[in-house]
């Protein structure tokens, strides 16, 4: 099956502008939103795990979009403190289920844009499931956390053992371990990436992809 891809301008409804990479297959049944890492330090849709995120769903057949939040040029705008970030990806959510008829989406999202992710998804009743990369405990725990907790989707977290970004100085791996092993409701699934930090370029990208695979597959069996 076909595709078209397209680099687009997406307008919000607070009245800016969000700059976003859509890729559309033919035939595809669900899309991807992928949110980006930390706005303020840099990050933006063009990152490394960004960019082996999109064109990992692409190669898989999904429909999947890509986008800078507000403030992250050539988007416009201003940080939004989390809480504008949450509107922005439910923007793209729906951006990509008009330009696909999908019903079913998928929210991936890295560091601070795991957050972001989670976040959308306990608002919305259209999520299929959620992929949480380098989700930065040790930063957001407990502000941001009860939405996660009950959860109801699939969840799968993707972290490095030497994420000192999300595990915290000391990676104290058991203690993000037990949190998702007692908080976070069923399902949901943790794959410890060994020997990778928070950025992950230490590593093949097949240490996350397959993974996320075998997650995926689990998803429509």
């Amino acid at each position: 099956m076909s595709g078209r891809e397209n680099f687009v301008t997406v307008p919000s409804p607070e009245g800016h502008t969000l700059h976003a990479q859509c890729y559309v297959r033919e035939g595809s049944d669900s899309a991807v939103v992928i949110c980006h890492a930390h706005p303020l330090y840099g990050a933006s849709m063009n990152g490394y795990v960004e960019e082996m995120m999109y064109h990992d769903f692409k190669r898989r057949g999904y429909s999947v979009v890509r986008f800078n939040f507000r403030g992250v040029q050539p988007s416009t705008g201003v940080h939004g403190n989390m809480e504008g970030e949450v509107i922005d990806v439910n923007v793209m959510c729906e951006y990509i289920k008009a330009e696909t008829g999908c019903s079913r989406l998928l929210l991936v999202g890295y560091s601070f844009g795991s957050v972001a992710a989670f976040l959308a998804a306990a608002q919305r009743d259209d999520i299929a499931g959620v992929v949480l990369i380098g989700y930065p405990l040790s930063l957001y725990h407990p502000t941001y956390t009860d939405a996660l907790l009950s959860l109801a989707c699939p969840k799968l977290f993707i972290i490095g053992d030497g994420d000192d970004v999300a595990l915290g100085d000391e990676c104290a791996w058991g203690v993000f371990q037990t949190f998702v092993d007692e908080s976070v409701c069923e399902p949901k699934s943790v794959e410890r990436i060994e020997g990778a930090g928070h950025f992950f370029q230490e590593i093949s990208p097949a240490n996350i992809t397959e993974p996320l695979g075998r997650w995926l597959e689990g998803l429509k069996g």
